[in-house]
């Protein structure tokens, strides 16, 4: 396990990154930190078989999808979302969902079949990240993540399991 937050995150330190007290996803995909870390992931991915995790299920409502995916798309990397029903869906047809769900299908409008693609994944993407996307003013507590310098942090100990007060009182007899 390697924490990428601080690089791929869909959250950031920098005000810059925030319109309207939204942080904006194409804001972060042109930082420095957010490019170092795409890099660092692709010469992983040259070596070894990477996963990039989140707490979202549905890939539509999250930064990998909306954020990361896109820039490795832009740099040539196929990335497959795992879905819930253990399913898998590419990045186009997460970026086609999308579209449907935006209103903003090419399928059927002249107007839009004569716009761009990317322009079009790009609208969508900014209206689903006003939805889902982070707000300022939450605190962000980083501290638990952060290794020493040049280091990766080590794996989270295990949580103790969750016993019930009468599994508890069981076991003290």
């Amino acid at each position: 396990y390697v924490y990428l937050g601080r690089e791929l995150g869909g959250r950031s330190d920098d005000p810059a990154c925030y319109e309207g007290g939204r942080i904006r996803y194409d804001r972060i995909a042109r930082t420095d930190r957010f490019r170092d870390g795409l890099a660092r992931v692709m010469r992983g991915a040259a070596e070894h078989r990477i996963a990039l995790m989140c707490a979202e299920k549905e890939p539509l409502d999250c930064h990998r999808t909306l954020l990361v995916a896109r820039a490795l798309e832009e740099r040539g990397v196929e990335v497959e979302h795992l879905l819930p029903d253990g399913g898998v869906e590419l990045q186009g047809d997460a970026m086609d969902r999308l579209l449907v769900q935006s209103g903003l299908s090419p399928e059927g409008d002249l107007l839009r079949r004569q716009q761009p693609r990317e322009e079009l994944i790009a609208e969508a993407i900014a209206r689903r990240a006003g939805r889902v996307s982070h707000a300022a003013g939450h605190a962000i507590d980083r501290s638990a993540h952060r290794p020493a310098a040049g280091r990766f942090p080590a794996a989270p100990a295990p949580a103790a399991p969750h016993r019930s007060p009468a599994a508890s009182e069981q076991e003290d007899r």
